[in-house]
């Protein structure tokens, strides 16, 4: 973010961190982790401390891999 200032720093985080989603092939999953490192990212750049944003990540992937996956309902029922 230092060389391309805050919020345009924010933006390439958030464009990088949503097209590594892209390779699991599960848009949903893109999509999600698009729009919530948007929003990590837009934190960051607004003041919030790393920490805090650590901790939501992690409450997150908790969520989005244990809690309510987002795979093919087939799959998970077999």
């Amino acid at each position: 973010m230092r060389r391309l200032g805050r919020w345009r720093g924010a933006v390439a985080a958030t464009l990088a961190y949503g097209g590594v989603h892209v390779v699991t092939g599960n848009f949903t999953l893109f999509g999600a982790a698009t729009v919530a490192g948007a929003h990590w990212c837009a934190l960051y750049a607004a003041g919030v401390p790393l920490g805090a944003l650590v901790v939501s990540h992690v409450s997150w992937d908790v969520w989005i891999f244990l809690v309510q996956p987002t795979g093919e309902i087939e799959a998970i029922r077999g």
